[in-house]
């Protein structure tokens, strides 16, 4: 049921004056602290669809999201027990590739000097 029904006929303004006339401020949707606000409320409040788990085959399967709402990189992997887990991504080389990954794989790359930003 809508909050405010449909008027039979006419304005809103007639049948609704506390809805008023006056002009709307629109400067929610320019303000980048108001954006700052609403992307925290949303994005790091609700769970959020990165992918299909028909992008992880087999276990060492992965996939990487970059959710700029969220200001975050996601690491999507299939776990050796068929789980799916997803991790925050720090690591640049695994951004944009997909293929089979295992722990070692992860543990290493830091430590073999590639970055870990």
């Amino acid at each position: 049921m809508p909050r405010f029904p449909k008027p039979p006929e006419g304005s809103w303004t007639e049948h609704y004056p506390q809805l008023g006339t006056a002009p709307v401020s629109y400067a929610d949707s320019i303000s980048p602290e108001y954006y700052e606000r609403e992307r925290k409320a949303i994005f790091q409040r609700a769970w959020l669809n990165v992918g299909r788990v028909e992008q992880l085959p087999r276990a060492g399967s992965y996939f990487t999201k970059d959710v700029r709402a969220a200001h975050a990189s996601i690491l999507v992997v299939r776990a050796a027990g068929g789980t799916v887990r997803a991790f925050h991504n720090p690591l640049r080389e695994f951004r944009q590739e997909t293929g089979p990954l295992t722990g070692i794989t992860l543990a290493t790359a830091c430590h073999r000097g590639r970055s870990c930003r």
